[in-house]
């Protein structure tokens, strides 16, 4: 949806999904908007000239152009504005991945992070060689086969304020439900729990629903789902602060943290399908493990605050032994 500015006339441009022309379509009086969210996806605030004349400062914003209405559901309103805040706030809280004690990406010959995930037992053999076990992988290789054979490893991020100074977090700006999106043809979250000295793989959640795109939604809350969100103090720090906290990522006030598993589709486990249809082949160059050659096939894992709409991209990287 999009506002269009048209010769002084405001014009709302709309783009239903296939469940609201669906109802729109039913002419019965049911098809009731009742929620909407506000975005500034198009606005680049670094063009705000502090150097020029009050009124000319933003004038480089107010000539931006509006996006019109997405057809595409994945590029609308990513970056959400929010309402009812305090209005004398300095700083807003980030989601920031956690890497510290093993929960770290796999850093790519290229530099980039991204999480690996083996997506069967051939793969994690591959990847191991014989006479070891999951656990055994380095960090940043999950194992989508049987997540639960494998401690210490999860996609874990902090909800918090990045900024030592401020040591209380609002209670209006704490995260207690996130919504999770992905591909649903390639896998599908796991929580964790603390089991002695690691974790283990626990429940599924299921999708609220799956769009036409096979991108599966998931809606996550600290009081239903505290196997995925969680606020325990054990996560703060008890010493004083510093620069590069141990215990969290975000380096000032923590307002909770979301950490899951990845578990590989069938369609992954079973077929060659989709790693021939949407990814590539590695042969040499990027060996993982005892691993050289194998399918890849890269995505992204979509995290988003409910109560701050704030929104974080994980890369993943599905990986297939050749056999």
């Amino acid at each position: 949806m999009a506002f269009l500015d048209n010769s002084g006339d405001i014009i709302l441009d709309a783009v239903l999904t296939d469940t609201g022309r669906k109802r729109l379509a039913q002419g019965d009086g049911t098809f009731n908007i009742v929620k909407f969210a506000l975005g500034d996806d198009e606005i680049n605030y670094e063009l705000f000239d502090k150097n020029q004349t009050s009124a000319y400062q933003a004038l480089s914003i107010f000539r931006t152009p509006i996006l019109e209405a997405f057809a595409n559901n994945q590029g609308s309103v990513k970056y959400k504005l929010i309402s009812g805040l305090n209005q004398h706030l300095l700083w807003l809280p980030v989601i920031n991945l956690y890497s510290g004690g093993g929960f770290a990406p796999y850093t790519l010959s290229s530099g980039a992070k991204t999480f690996i995930i083996a997506v069967d037992n051939t793969t994690v053999q591959k990847i191991l060689g014989t006479g070891t076990t999951a656990g055994s992988m380095a960090e940043g290789i999950l194992d989508g086969n049987d997540p639960s054979q494998q401690a210490g490893r999860a996609i874990v991020l902090d909800q918090g304020i990045d900024n030592a100074e401020v040591l209380v977090m609002p209670t209006d700006l704490r995260e207690t439900q996130y919504i999770i999106r992905c591909d649903n043809r390639l896998g599908n979250p796991l929580s964790i729990r603390a089991t002695g000295g690691g974790t283990s793989a626990a429940s599924s959640p299921s999708p609220a629903f799956v769009d036409d795109d096979n991108i599966a939604t998931y809606i996550l809350t600290e009081s239903t789902d505290n196997s995925f969100v969680s606020a325990n103090a054990g996560f703060l720090q008890a010493t004083p602060l510093t620069p590069t906290p141990a215990l969290k990522a975000v380096r000032g006030a923590f307002g909770s943290r979301i950490q899951f598993k990845i578990n590989a589709s069938t369609n992954l486990r079973s077929s060659t399908e989709l790693f021939k249809k949407l990814g590539s082949k590695k042969t040499s160059g990027e060996n993982l493990g005892r691993m050289q050659t194998y399918y890849y096939l890269d995505s992204i894992i979509n995290i988003r605050g409910e109560t701050t709409g704030y929104s974080r991209d994980v890369t993943v990287r599905y990986v297939k032994a050749i056999v």
